[in-house]
């Protein structure tokens, strides 16, 4: 009679085992990808200039592409910085 208490008990654990295995890939296979970067954008408006009248060229890099910038014109030592997040 032990021995059949024995494998029974062995028997309902390792169905236990099983489902909480199953349950856990299930919800890791689930989760959507974090991603690092956060949403916010960076422009760099570039000026001819110290006095900053007159605008020569731009860039925008998107961290939410985790870098990935865009731009035009001229780059000069003379810009302004704008964040931009959400």
């Amino acid at each position: 009679m032990s021995k059949l208490k024995r494998m029974l008990k062995n028997r309902i654990l390792l169905t236990l085992l099983a489902v909480i295995l199953g349950w856990g890939s299930f919800t890791v296979a689930m989760t959507p990808p974090a991603y690092a970067c956060p949403p916010c954008q960076i422009w760099y408006t570039y000026y001819t200039d110290e006095t900053h009248t007159e605008q020569c060229g731009w860039k925008v890099i998107n961290d939410t592409f985790c870098g990935h910038s865009t731009g035009d014109g001229c780059r000069t030592a003379y810009y302004e910085i704008e964040y931009y997040c959400w």
